[in-house]
């Protein structure tokens, strides 16, 4: 973002003009996250007020890693743990590793449902585990097409990226995996276990991160699924995810 355009928003922020408020609506989450570091703290509690939490959610990830720790030791800790319960699963846990340890469980504590960020916070950051997301779609080998399709809809708002349908068995043993493409030209009435590919490319959840990059890198993947030692599914790691490792 251009020098002017950032004096010109600091300008109107002080002034407390609604022009400002207008711009940053129409402003990109990335440009945004370049204004916020050159912002002092009062300037960044004064626009995230401006902000919902879901458009915060979506700017904090393309801040650097100090910055956010900075943000979020500014910000109200019941508006911070609001804005990192929309945050994807794996960058809700990048900030809070990065943040004090009393810090990071005084915001816990203060979240609804802490237990999924509480696991993935226990596997070590450069690990596959450190890396994955838990939002994901996995479907039974038994569910018709049409059924998934459904399914796809009602849940497509919660799932941070779609690339691939998961298909696991009643142990929740990964077993097969369907991309959009096959799904939606699939015929109503067809079982997700006779158009899935068996040949599942997977990763350990204790692998180093970098032995992932390069597999994601090798077999052009957008997204690779993460299991335990039994095989049960735990998670994905998408190319955006990784691409700082690569």
């Amino acid at each position: 973002m251009a020098l002017k355009t950032v004096q010109k928003l600091i300008k109107l922020l002080k002034q407390k003009d609604r022009q400002f408020t207008n711009l940053v609506e129409e402003m990109h989450p990335s440009d945004l996250a370049e204004l916020v570091e050159k912002l002092n703290d009062e300037q960044k509690k004064e626009l995230f007020e401006i902000l919902d939490d879901d458009e915060a959610a979506l700017i904090i990830p393309e801040m650097e890693d100090v910055d956010q720790v900075s943000l979020f030791q500014v910000l109200d800790k019941e508006r911070a743990s609001s804005i990192l319960k929309e945050m994807s699963s794996d960058e809700a846990v990048d900030l809070l590793s990065d943040l004090p340890s009393a810090e990071a469980q005084e915001l816990l504590t203060r979240m609804e449902d802490p237990e999924e960020i509480e696991g993935l916070l226990k596997f070590p950051e450069d690990t596959a585990g450190g890396l994955m997301t838990t939002e994901y779609l996995s479907m039974p080998e038994n569910m018709p097409v049409e059924e998934a399709i459904h399914r796809l809809r009602e849940v497509a708002s919660e799932v941070e990226i779609i690339y691939y349908i998961y298909v696991i068995n009643e142990e929740n043993r990964l077993i097969g995996v369907i991309s959009l493409r096959e799904l939606i030209s699939a015929e109503d009435g067809t079982l997700l276990k006779d158009i899935m590919k068996t040949n599942v490319i997977s990763v350990d959840v204790g692998l180093d991160q970098e032995e992932v990059a390069r597999l994601v890198a090798r077999y052009d993947l957008l997204a690779v699924p993460v299991i335990d030692e039994k095989e049960s599914l735990r998670g994905i790691i998408t190319v955006d995810d990784i691409l700082d490792v690569m």
